[in-house]
């Protein structure tokens, strides 16, 4: 949990300066289509679309007891359990936040700094040949609600537009709160899991209110990768997601130095799920 810092160069200002004229003609450019678009009423016809998810209330599960109260069995489609965001903890909601989408509170829905970082770095990929280094993901999470609820997975140009305009849509009529809830029920995060309440019971067997820091980053991990970063399977993988999950909450000045390190040294439990 260190940064480093290096001494400036005038080369390193000359780039600088490069980069923030590129920024700025890419942002011009990004917001002219966007006008452009709109006036075309481009997203016209996803308007009762974008409603579904303001009013959006995730599906519960169906719980049966016997007589005297006990549970006894349990029916459902996906296995999924809703949770208020005022009922999440604090430290679950920054975690996710930081490693997912850091500007999540102040942008409109997509986030101009990080599509035109993507772009840089796959452009770098193509040309040296080495895609995966440079790869970076630059989609809001307002953006996978979007994705999550309107659109398909189609990886394509076309598609990605209109992802990121949806987006804005979608932050002019729900709130941010409404949005991050929607986005916490919904995602899968592997076990047979949706949504951080389901996955509260299948990793740790306790409700998600009762999380400590530790159990946060893990979860919260979780969100781009599920199978590839599932803790109860790769535990040593989901401690290295678990550690960059704490380096960007306390680079963000979530939580302390002190707070990160016993964090990572904190012996996480899982419940067997067959």
């Amino acid at each position: 949990f260190r940064s480093f810092t290096g001494e400036p160069t005038l080369l390193k200002y000359f780039l600088a300066s490069c980069v923030v004229i590129c920024f700025l003609s890419f942002t011009i450019g990004f917001i002219s289509l966007y006008a452009y678009l709109n006036s075309l009423n481009v997203f016209g016809d996803h308007s009762q679309s974008i409603s579904m998810i303001e009013t959006y209330e995730p599906n519960g599960n169906t719980v049966v007891f016997d007589r005297e109260g006990n549970k006894i069995g349990e029916f459902f489609d996906i296995y999924q359990v809703s949770v208020d965001f005022t009922d999440l903890p604090q430290n679950l909601v920054n975690a996710i936040i930081a490693i997912e989408d850091k500007n999540f509170w102040n942008h409109r829905g997509f986030d101009v700094k990080s599509i035109f970082r993507a772009s840089v770095d796959f452009i770098k990929g193509r040309l040296t040949g080495r895609d995966e280094k440079f790869k970076q993901g630059a989609s809001t999470i307002t953006q996978q609600v979007v994705r999550k609820f309107l659109l398909t997975h189609e990886k394509s140009v076309d598609r990605k537009i209109v992802e990121i305009f949806l987006s804005r849509e979608l932050e002019k009529k729900v709130n941010k709160q409404k949005i991050f809830e929607a986005y916490i029920n919904r995602m899968f995060l592997g076990n047979g899991a949706y949504g951080v309440g389901a996955a509260a019971h299948r990793y740790f067997a306790k409700s998600v209110q009762v999380w400590n820091l530790a159990e946060c980053a893990i979860i919260a991990g979780l969100f781009q990768l599920p199978s590839k970063y599932n803790p109860a399977k790769y535990p040593d993988v989901a401690k290295k997601r678990q550690l960059r999950v704490l380096q960007a909450m306390y680079r963000d000045g979530y939580i302390s130095r002190d707070e990160a390190i016993a964090a990572s040294k904190e012996n996480v439990s899982y419940k067997k799920y067959v």
